[in-house]
């Protein structure tokens, strides 16, 4: 049976009637195959509920491998694939070991299915550890295994779409949420398709839309319905989010409580407090003021219990306006500065905006108005980045408050305007209603009475449907004022300057720019309509966006309309028509019906408008398009490392490794035979990282005598011990915020292993001598050419340092395996010892055909000696013939032939790389006398199956 599949059997009973029934299955005496599956299941439900802790401890009896081998050999390997999903939440490096592990046997057994759930297992991991590039991959590696498991390629889909949202490539984040989907129509997992929508809901909440928002969240509190679960308590929870920005503040009520009650059943602290958190926005937003400081505050302690800072920080921002509105200043401005300083901790843009943007209107109720406008600009800068709509229309409505405060009319109306067409397309109606009142105000002030008319009727509206009654009867009053009463009509044209400023302005959201062409245009030819349709693939027309009157019946107007933009019928005098070109979308169409027919001039300016808005369309298409996250250019790199040749696909792929991971901080093990250049290779991982300008420190283990390893790693104090004259860094603390490179890690001495594997774990050190560990900010990159899963079986190597150690994994292949480079490498040695001598050598025709057939069992170093020698020997001009070769590399032997039973060695290896070749050998030999079968193979090597399959992948067999 597939992992997930007897979970979702029982989701027409409660989740925790689920996992009860299947724990009193468990204790029968059960067939080893079928106890397996109960446990899977057991785990889906587990995890499900979050309770992960408990998910370990239901299959951790297969960590016991004689436990496993009860299993038939099509189960074993997915047992271990349900163990490292555990692992992913609690111990991640040892998952990645374990699903690397899985693969490999699933490879064994046939097991393609096994095969792609190990590969988006890996793809999650990674993916949690924020290396998109590296998730992306085992992604897109599931995809080729052409799963047949409906949920898999849910769940693949949207995980792609994810990591490209991520990376702000919307266009493409949307063709795979759209594949998600497709996919969907056939799973019948309701929890995967409910998290799918859940999570598309959230995005485009996020993206502010929030019509399609609605209805994905919707959606996922329908298919999650039957299964009372954390998912559907966060389901309920975003629902709600989004219902506040439509003002139906009673349902959200409603799906908030619908929340808690789930999140208390289910012991959801996370949940819980999300939901606390939301309930007091909420309660803040009608005027409930002491509910929302009880629910924030409550929310905030079970953030703060959890370690949860960025949902913390939203909290804090909300006490800060509450306490605000209380007049309880000093609590206030504590509570806003507790959530900046958090957004320094976190390294947050948007969310630091937001703060910025409390401590503004905190600023702006004090008066200090010089102050509170700095901190609005700050907030600008960033949401240039970050495009937030809802926070940048607060901002332009608080800074149009502050320039009428100044007397900057204009800017105070541009500011207003911007605000209100901002929240127009965030679907912000409690904010933009706030700004229609603020722009009713100011065209008071300026005796545009028609518009301004507009204005505060359109926030009367919307605070009547918000249920805010103070601020509805403040906007009735003002209508009531006698210049308003008998104002029927009337328009204030905008000016074709300010209506080409204000497009040029708009942050890249093409609903924005849209909205603000039609506003535009709406104000430019005097409209009393104004319609933006779409046109889908069969021409019909769908209104997205109107301004102005009421249309009776719009599927008559789309008719009307299509024919007349067919040729089918003439246009009235005073429509306008205009088709907008709209890159990798459907075209839109602008309809605007005005009160008389427009001057020449202005429909030139309203062309001129919409291509305009075409080109910035263009532009953003573009922008989102590009990735440049996938692009690598080593030019730079390669050019900084003397002697580093990629010449190959095999280190074009090494190279490709290091670009992937270059933001990250993770450690990284290098594996490879003894001189093929893996300090070079943890060169470029330092040069390619943020930490390029620090420090680049390299330690071999091997060369330090055990004694003193300890000290030259983490330091010590004068008089630590006998010999200490002095002070010493160490040289963990000597790479400060750069990169240490461990060379031959696995000569580590054991009893140093503990103190490096905390180093790894907590990022501190505890230096000979000193009363108290030192935090310090050092990446780690290892190297190694042992097998260290075999050190870890003889107990020479600790388990645990090795799965931190081998989290991100580059091997590097021995110079027999990429000959494309010989020549290369042999020529830019050539030149550097040359050009050190002062002599001039070149090799002939017959050498270099040497050179390259030759099997290099030392590797670029061997290749480097070699070259070394024949230029110290050589006269000058001086052409190299075979006879100024090494004789093996005449006769073309390193000695790797087999005779019979005796296998040959070559006499000119180290010893550490002899018994990788030694063992290498006897492997091939092995899986060929058992025909592949790895348990009888690994017996006769006197190998468990996990050693067997970790020598396989160090040696590449």
């Amino acid at each position: 049976m597939e992992i997930g599949t007897l979970a979702n059997k029982v989701s027409s009973i409660s989740v925790v009637e689920a996992v009860a029934q299947l724990r009193k299955r468990l204790t029968d005496a059960l067939q080893p195959d079928l106890e397996y599956q109960l446990r899977s299941a057991l785990v889906d439900l587990l995890q499900e509920q979050g309770q992960l802790e408990e998910a370990l401890q239901a299959v951790q009896v297969y960590e016991n491998e004689e436990y496993r081998n009860r299993l038939s050999e099509a189960v074993r390997s997915l047992a271990l694939l349900v163990l490292a999903r555990c692992y992913i939440a609690t111990d991640l490096p040892k998952a990645i070991a374990l699903l690397n592990q899985a693969i490999s046997e699933c490879k064994e057994t046939g097991q393609l299915a096994g095969v792609a759930e190990g590969y988006y297992l890996l793809g999650e991991s990674y993916l949690r550890i924020q290396e998109t590039s590296v998730a992306r991959d085992y992604f897109q590696e599931v995809l080729k295994q052409r799963p047949r498991e409906a949920r898999l390629k849910v769940l693949t889909y949207l995980q792609l779409g994810l990591v490209e949202h991520r990376e702000g490539d919307s266009f493409t984040a949307r063709k795979y949420f759209e594949e998600a989907m497709q996919a969907a129509q056939a799973c019948d997992d309701t929890a995967v398709v409910g998290k799918l929508y859940l999570t598309v809901g959230k995005i485009c909440f996020e993206r502010c839309e929030t019509e399609d928002a609605k209805r994905y969240l919707r959606f996922s509190v329908e298919y999650l319905q039957d299964r009372s679960s954390r998912l559907l308590a966060l389901a309920y929870v975003y629902y709600a989010q989004v219902l506040c920005r439509f003002g139906e503040w009673q349902e959200a009520f409603q799906k908030l409580d619908e929340a808690l009650l789930i999140a208390r059943q289910t012991v959801s602290r996370y949940e819980e407090a999300l939901a606390l958190s939301t309930l007091g926005v909420v309660e803040y937003r009608v005027g409930k003021l002491q509910d929302a400081k009880r629910d924030l505050q409550a929310a905030a302690t079970l953030f703060e219990q959890l370690g949860v800072r960025l949902e913390l920080v939203d909290c804090f921002r909300y006490l800060a306006l509450v306490f605000g509105t209380l007049r309880q200043e000093e609590e206030a401005f504590d509570y806003a500065k507790r959530a900046l300083q958090l957004t320094f901790v976190e390294r947050t843009p948007a969310q630091a905006a937001g703060s910025y943007l409390v401590l503004a209107e905190l600023h702006l109720r004090r008066r200090e108005y010089k102050v509170a406008e700095d901190f609005l600009n700050m907030v600008r800068v960033i949401l240039d980045e970050q495009v937030d709509l809802e926070l940048l229309g607060i901002a332009l409505r608080l800074l149009g408050k502050i320039k009428v405060i100044q007397d900057q009319i204009t800017a105070a109306r541009s500011a207003l305007s911007k605000s209100i067409s901002h929240l127009r397309t965030a679907r912000s109606d409690y904010h933009l209603a706030i700004a229609e009142l603020e722009m009713g105000k100011l065209l008071l002030r300026l005796d545009e009475k028609a518009q301004a008319k507009e204005s505060l009727q359109r926030a009367e509206v919307l605070f009547a449907r918000l249920q805010l009654e103070t601020l509805r009867r403040q906007a009735e009053s003002l209508l009531k004022l006698p210049q308003l009463k008998v104002i029927e009509g009337g328009y204030s044209r905008v000016s074709f300057d300010s209506a080409v400023e204000r497009i040029l302005d708009v942050p890249p959201q093409t609903e924005l720019l849209l909205r603000e062409l039609l506003t535009m245009a709406y104000e430019l030819v005097q409209a009393r309509l104004g319609i933006v349709f779409e046109q889908s693939p069969g021409a019909e027309l769908v209104p997205v966006l109107t301004q102005g009157e009421q249309v009776r019946d719009m599927a008559q107007l789309c008719l009307r309309l299509k024919l007349q933009i067919d040729g089918g019928l003439l246009t009235a005098p005073n429509t306008v028509i205009m088709k907008i070109r709209t890159p990798g979308m459907r075209d839109k169409v602008l309809y605007l019906v005005a009160n008389e027919r427009p001057e020449e001039g202005q429909l030139r300016q309203l062309k001129t408008l919409v291509r305009l808005v075409e080109h910035s369309l263009e532009l953003f298409s573009l922008r989102e398009r590009t990735k440049q996250s996938k692009a690598f250019d080593f030019t730079q790199t390669l050019s900084s490392i003397p002697g580093f040749i990629v010449a190959s696909a095999a280190m074009r792929t090494v190279l490709e490794q290091v670009c992937k991971i270059r933001s990250s901080k993770l450690t990284v093990l290098i594996t490879g035979e003894s001189g093929t250049g893996k300090e070079l290779v943890a060169k470029a991982i330092h040069l390619e990282s943020e930490r390029r300008e620090k420090p680049f420190v390299p330690f071999n283990c091997a060369a330090v005598a055990k004694e003193i390893v300890e000290s030259r790693l983490f330091g010590h104090r004068k008089g630590a011990f006998t010999g200490a004259a002095y002070d010493q860094l160490g040289v963990i603390r000597a790479a400060e915020g750069g990169t240490i490179f461990l060379d031959e890690i696995g000569e580590l001495p054991l009893e140093i292993q503990p103190k490096l594997l905390r180093f790894l774990q907590e990022g501190e050190i505890h230096p000979l001598g000193e009363d108290r560990p030192v935090r310090i900010d050092v990446r780690i990159v290892a190297a190694t050419n042992r097998d260290l899963g075999t050190l870890v079986e003889q107990g020479k190597f600790r388990e645990d340092l090795f799965h931190r150690l081998n989290v991100i994994r580059i091997h590097i292949p021995p110079l027999r395996e990429r000959r494309e480079e010989i020549l290369p490498l042999a020529e830019s040695f050539l030149i550097s010892f040359c050009e050190r001598l002062g002599k001039r050598v070149v090799l002939s025709d017959a050498a270099i055909e040497k050179l390259i057939k030759y099997d290099w069992p030392g590797n670029v170093r061997q290749l480097k000696n070699e070259l070394e020698r024949i230029v110290a020997y050589a006269e000058n001009d001086h052409v190299v013939t075979p006879d100024d070769l090494s004789s093996e590399i005449i006769s073309g032997t390193t000695g790797k032939q087999l005779s019979g039973k005796c296998l040959l060695v070559p006499t000119d290896l180290e010893l550490a790389e002899a018994v990788s070749f030694l063992e290498r050998q006897m492997l091939i030999e092995a899986l060929k006398r058992n025909q592949g079968n790895i348990s009888r193979a690994a017996k006769q090597l006197g190998l468990t199956r996990k050693g067997l399959y970790m020598k396989r992948a160090r040696l590449g067999v």
